[in-house]
């Protein structure tokens, strides 16, 4: 069973990063504080990230959406999440069970990824949707282009 990078892995993000937060999330806004929970030097490099920055991290977040929708699905169908539609379009919050099911999690990772979580509230809570969409794409660029030229360590060409 896969799981890292997984629709598992983004449901129980999604859930934390609702449960820490306590509003409602649109499909985008998801995305972004997921990438940022667990990348958040991208954010403010002043910052430690809960995963390592490796070379091409933010094909984490292009990858978040094929599995944004089985992971959503997966939480709602469990009970966990509540769907709701207005003129804003469709947003989703967590409800009580779960709040209650991401309570039971304990460990030291869950206590980074909380801390993650609040860093990221505080600098996107009271920017819209198209805002945080547009710091995305001015940053992707270089979310992990550090590593431009990584591949000289990693040929064969330059060994005596």
């Amino acid at each position: 069973m896969k799981i890292l990078n997984s629709t598992f892995e983004m449901a129980l993000r999604f859930l934390a990063i609702m449960s820490v937060c306590g509003y409602s999330f649109s499909e985008q806004r998801l995305r972004a504080y997921s990438y940022f929970s667990i990348h958040l030097s991208d954010l403010d490099n002043t910052k430690m990230s809960a995963h390592p920055n490796l070379p091409f991290r933010f094909n984490n977040y292009i990858g978040t959406e094929k599995i944004l929708h089985p992971a959503i699905h997966l939480l709602i169908t469990k009970g966990m999440l509540t769907c709701n539609t207005s003129g804003d379009g469709i947003k989703f919050s967590i409800n009580d069970f779960g709040k209650n099911c991401f309570d039971f999690i304990t460990g030291p990772y869950k206590a980074k990824l909380i801390h993650s979580i609040k860093e990221v509230d505080t600098y996107f809570h009271d920017k819209t949707d198209d805002e945080i969409y547009n710091c995305i794409c001015q940053g992707l660029d270089s979310w992990g282009s550090e590593f431009d030229n990584e591949s000289v360590l990693n040929s064969y060409h330059n060994e005596e």
